[in-house]
């Protein structure tokens, strides 16, 4: 099974694709929004990393009390103040598994779901930052012009 990992240019108009069969990345290339289909295997793994400008991340335990619902209510008005632009803008995210809140543009996402879906293979999409942790727990990585950091 060929896997992809995907990066956003540092303009957020086209795709840097990375091909890789094994471990080993076999091609790297710009790709266009509605050309990913040209280029990407329907039984494929896809990677998407957004940059982690664009994704808030929050450490928050849901209470065995509460349903999602009233977690997400709860959760929003005691975040309400970190995130910048207005809450029904943004789409929600949880995971009881690893306590994580993540809350990402509405039109982000629909920019790329539009996208991925026509893919018809399996999609996963991650914070850049989290491909750091792979290699140190404190590091720099250079993507497409951006600089991220992890700590």
């Amino acid at each position: 099974m060929k896997h992809y990992c995907l990066h956003l240019t540092s303009n957020l108009s086209q795709f840097r694709v990375y091909d890789f069969t094994g471990e080993n990345c076999t091609n790297n290339f710009k790709a266009n929004f509605g050309e990913l289909s040209k280029y990407i295997q329907a039984d494929a793994k896809v990677f998407l990393f957004l940059p982690s400008n664009l994704i808030h991340s929050f450490v928050a335990v849901k209470r065995e009390s509460e349903s999602l619902q009233q977690f997400e209510a709860r959760f929003i008005a005691e975040h309400d103040d970190c995130i910048i632009n207005n809450i029904s803008d943004n789409d929600f995210f949880f995971s009881q598994e690893k306590n994580l809140a993540v809350i990402v543009g509405k039109s982000l996402l629909g920019q790329f779901n539009n996208e991925l879906n026509q893919l018809g293979c399996s999609v996963a999409i991650h914070a850049e930052h989290h491909l750091i942790h792979q290699h140190a727990a404190e590091s720099i990585l250079t993507i497409e012009e951006r600089l991220v950091f992890a700590f």
